[in-house]
């Protein structure tokens, strides 16, 4: 499947769930900056494979947010995906989360796996989107998409 499919497959879902806006992080449930194959959702939506970033998909845009370190990687990376490189201005700034207020019309709905944000950013999120009435929504939808999605790794425990 290639990059350009799988946006259409993840657009399909938005589609069919009312959805505005897809948020993809470069995230685990344990807010690490390396993850587990599993989570590696960047890198399997669009082919990114730098360690920070986050993906914006709507309707009729789909963008990889990032900074300096990875400006040069994410135009290569992103080269016929159907991907844009939006350039950060702050590392690590949520700067897609004004972008989002800016483009979604009053009352849309924004979605993310939620096991991938933190609590703050979560609640950040919800925040800076209020005066619009734009109410996020839990949906994993690469799974639907990702058929050779790697497991997790397996639980070891040092008391064994």
């Amino acid at each position: 499947m290639t990059y350009q499919e799988k946006l259409t497959a993840i657009r399909q879902q938005m589609q069919a769930h009312g959805i505005a806006a897809y948020i993809i992080p470069s995230a685990d449930p344990h807010m690490s900056e390396y993850v587990p194959d599993r989570y590696k959702c960047l890198h399997f939506a669009c082919g990114f494979t730098g360690s920070a970033g986050t993906i914006v998909i709507t309707a009729d845009f789909a963008g990889l947010w990032t900074d300096f370190r990875y400006f040069v990687q994410a135009n290569e990376q992103l080269n016929d995906t159907g991907y844009e490189l939006v350039k950060l201005k702050v590392q690590h700034a949520p700067e897609y989360i004004q972008w989002l207020y800016d483009t979604l019309d009053t009352n849309a709905v924004v979605a993310c796996d939620d096991k991938l944000l933190s609590v703050l950013l979560g609640e950040f999120l919800s925040k800076e989107l209020a005066d619009k009435n734009i109410s996020l929504q839990s949906y994993d939808f690469l799974d639907a998409v990702w058929a050779d999605r790697p497991a997790l790794p397996p639980y070891s425990s040092v008391f064994n």
